[in-house]
């Protein structure tokens, strides 16, 4: 049969539970300051792997992008002359695709 436990017995299972209680609080207590170094590190972890943003681009005038591009072809058309000054000097033929008729010397 199954007897009632005495107020005795019910006592001593609620102080030792509360002892129980009391230790698993104190450990929880002690980590927590581990647990925010680690929360604090999976947020850092996680911004890191985020993607940067995508660059932002202005845009640019007509008239100042094509003088860009006649800037740089120019230099490019002046490169390509020295390259072809070289070549003669060494007495070799230099064909330029920027400049006609380059290697018909």
């Amino acid at each position: 049969m199954h007897r009632p436990k005495s107020s005795l017995s019910l006592r001593d299972s609620l102080a030792n539970e509360s002892k129980k209680n009391n230790g698993c609080e104190r450990l929880y207590a002690l980590s927590t300051a581990k647990q925010m170094e680690g929360k604090v590190r999976r947020e850092e972890i996680m911004r890191s792997n985020l993607p940067p943003p995508a660059p932002f681009f202005k845009t640019m005038p007509l008239s100042q992008a094509t003088d860009m591009y006649d800037r740089s072809m120019i230099h490019l058309i002046h490169k390509e002359m020295k390259l072809m000054d070289a070549a003669h000097e060494r007495e070799e033929t230099y064909k330029s695709i920027l400049i006609p008729d380059s290697g018909n010397e």
